[in-house]
């Protein structure tokens, strides 16, 4: 199966979190409408990255999924992180600026983990209260990975 992504939005500690599930296996195209995510929808959103699903082939469509990812990184407003990442996509991001994004084990304590970059940013008097898991609104939604010949598939597009 190529690869493809759902997500759901979900409300947690005073802030909005996408949560994307990776599914199947990367290729080329695919990888590129990927990155027109992290430019689109994702831009600026904080955003959790859960790869349980995920299995990586060929380094070619590697290298511009790390690109994406990393650009994502790079833009204010919004916070990405990683879970369910196995040990050797572990070693890939070790190699790369991606190491010093939060990486988690599961889904829960990652979320969990945004809690805590919220109280080190909020105001010192600002009160602060955790939300559990099984309390958070969602929203779900499917991203289309798959090319149906009306997307400029060029890296630069």
């Amino acid at each position: 199966m190529l690869m493809q992504a759902g997500f759901r939005t979900l409300e947690a500690f005073g802030k909005s979190i996408t949560i994307v599930y990776l599914y199947g296996r990367t290729d080329v195209e695919s990888v590129v409408l990927f990155r027109k995510a992290c430019r689109g929808p994702l831009h600026g959103q904080n955003v959790l990255f859960n790869f349980q699903g995920l299995n990586f082939v060929g380094s070619t469509s590697l290298r511009s999924f790390l690109e994406g990812l990393n650009d994502l990184t790079k833009v204010e407003g919004g916070d990405v992180r990683f879970c369910g990442v196995s040990h050797d996509f572990l070693r890939v991001l070790d190699a790369t600026p991606l190491r010093y994004r939060p990486i988690l084990l599961d889904e829960a304590g990652a979320i969990a983990s945004f809690e805590a970059a919220y109280v080190n940013h909020a105001a010192v008097a600002a009160p602060v209260s955790a939300v559990p898991v099984s309390d958070l609104s969602s929203e779900g939604e499917f991203l289309n990975l798959n090319d149906h010949g009306d997307e400029d598939l060029s890296l630069d597009g």
